[in-house]
């Protein structure tokens, strides 16, 4: 057997040549990327609005009146009813509107408005009316009392005010009368 002496191994360095392979790596850019979606910002703006005047006419409903009262035999003719004077009863009693010139036309430009009768107590009334010039008539002609003359203003005219309650259209007849 011989013997064949061994030196301890070496290291040696031998340079290689590798490429450099890249690698994708994820790095943030401020490159603006074109897009084709609509993007809508409001931009606050302080400028005042001045509030706007509206003129909304409200209709407030005028208030009905009413006129009416009373017709009675005026037995002493003095316009003045009379505890003990007789009322008339189931006598015509007609309303009409003025046109506007206080004048009594019946007939002509004074309108018709409604006609009623008094009843047992002689007692009349017209109501839901509105504001303005009237004129109420007890028409006796056809009736008991035909022939009979007012005592009292007859057309009686009222100036009705809204919403007023007019109950002293009080109509006086007597017979014959002057």
């Amino acid at each position: 057997a011989t013997n064949t002496p061994t030196n301890p191994p070496t290291t040696t360095t031998t340079p290689t040549n590798t490429p450099d392979t890249p690698t994708a790596t994820s790095t943030p850019t401020n490159t603006p990327t074109p897009t084709n979606t609509p993007t809508n910002t409001p931009t606050p703006t302080n400028t005042p609005i001045p509030p706007t005047a509206t003129n909304t006419p409200t209709s407030t409903p005028e208030p009905l009146g009413s006129i009416g009262d009373l017709v009675w035999e005026d037995s002493n003719a003095n316009g003045q009813f009379e505890y003990w004077e007789w009322v008339v009863s189931d006598v015509s009693v007609e309303l009409y509107l003025d046109d506007g010139d206080n004048v009594w036309e019946p007939g002509g430009d004074d309108a018709l408005l409604k006609t009623t009768m008094t009843n047992l107590d002689g007692l009349y009334i017209f109501s839901e009316l509105g504001a303005g010039s009237y004129w109420v008539y007890a028409n006796t002609d056809g009736t008991w009392y035909q022939g009979y003359a007012p005592t009292t203003a007859n057309p009686y005219p009222v100036d009705l005010a809204p919403g007023e309650i007019f109950l002293d259209a009080d109509i006086g007849l007597i017979y014959g009368g002057s």
